[in-house]
């Protein structure tokens, strides 16, 4: 890690790294249950936490959605 950050211009942490991957993995179309089993928590709740949303993708999908067709 530590030699990682050697060669980059910003620092982060284990932490911050392991949301990243987790937000990639949605904004890939992963399911949560699987993230879940992917970082290692036997609890879904706990994934929640690295997860943010995106909202470009959610105003895409909540465009997509027709009521009245």
């Amino acid at each position: 890690m530590n030699r990682l950050r050697e060669n980059i211009s910003f620092y982060f942490t284990w932490h911050q790294l392991r949301h990243t991957f987790a937000t990639e993995l949605v904004r890939n179309n992963f399911d949560i249950f699987n993230i879940s089993k992917i970082l290692g928590h036997s609890k879904v709740d706990t994934t929640k936490i690295y997860l943010s949303v995106d909202t470009k993708k959610l105003k895409t999908q909540l465009d997509n959605i027709r009521l009245f067709a």
